[in-house]
């Protein structure tokens, strides 16, 4: 028979965080949630099958953090087809439960010896959301561990389109009479220094606040829909190591502008801590 191949040991990561904000109306709120996520291969079925259980959620835009997603857990198991084509389907472990399934093409090309682009097309299903799809494109520049990222998205959701036609025909609500037909858009502009990755063979490629083990970065974001600008935020991140290659914090705060405060500004100051069990 064929020789089976190895299986690489399973990743789990668990972070609790919590966002205190200062509102531009007055007053203060204190939001602890969790976050957990691992990915199993599967034995003997070509590594192109792994099963995960996590709390991200797939649906959301790249610049959209923990307390904006909706954390409840999901069981999938995420088939890879090509090296940048994958499917997924599962459910979101409530009663009743709720099903999803998405496809995603992520490819990755060079523009010389400086930038690397990622392109993103996900379209996906959910009992919640429904139908829906997100666009991205990412820019991403790496020069002596400094990393300049530059990223555009789009999403449109079924459940975006019915609550922009409720909220434009609500006279209470900030957008009435602009009907935002389910469009959601987002800019962010990042720059960062990356001392330490916790798998040093990705650097240089794309990596995220969960593949870092000790950086510093400062990041622009501006939120919309189809009719107007609705958030920017100015907001810096640290994460560091408390204990070996197991323990690291995280610290974020951040200046808030949204239109439905008039633009009045709010401070957010974000925690985190994350335990890693690598079996690597």
């Amino acid at each position: 028979g064929e020789e089976p191949l190895p299986v690489p040991p399973p990743r789990f990561r668990i972070g609790i965080f919590s966002q205190l904000e200062l509102k531009a109306e007055g007053g203060a709120d204190w939001a602890p949630v969790a976050d957990f996520s691992t990915d199993i291969d599967l034995p003997n079925i070509e590594r192109k099958l792994k099963l995960v259980v996590t709390t991200k959620d797939p649906t959301q835009l790249p610049g959209d953090d923990v307390f904006e997603a909706d954390t409840g857990l999901r069981i999938g198991a995420v088939r890879s087809w090509k090296e940048d084509i994958s499917t997924s389907v599962g459910v979101k472990t409530k009663w009743p439960p709720e099903a999803f399934a998405y496809a995603q093409w992520t490819p990755q090309w060079e523009a010389g010896s400086w930038w690397t682009i990622y392109p993103r097309i996900k379209p996906f299903w959910e009992s919640d959301e429904k139908l829906g799809g997100i666009g991205s494109v990412v820019f991403d520049r790496w020069k002596n561990r400094w990393d300049f990222r530059q990223t555009v998205s789009m999403k449109w959701s079924q459940k975006n389109y019915e609550e922009d036609r409720d909220r434009a025909e609500n006279p209470d609500h900030v957008q009435f009479g602009d009907d935002g037909q389910g469009w959601r858009w987002e800019s962010s502009t990042m720059y960062g220094l990356v001392t330490k990755l916790l798998d040093e063979r990705d650097y240089g490629r794309r990596v995220n606040g969960d593949d870092v083990a000790d950086a510093y970065a400062i990041r622009a974001l501006f939120k919309g829909n189809i009719t107007e600008m609705t958030e920017a935020r100015l907001a810096f991140f640290r994460k560091g190591g408390l204990y070996k290659d197991f323990l690291y914090y995280i610290i974020g705060p951040e200046v808030v502008w949204e239109d439905q405060y008039d633009w009045d500004e709010a401070y957010v100051l974000k925690l985190g801590v994350e335990m890693l069990f690598w079996g690597d």
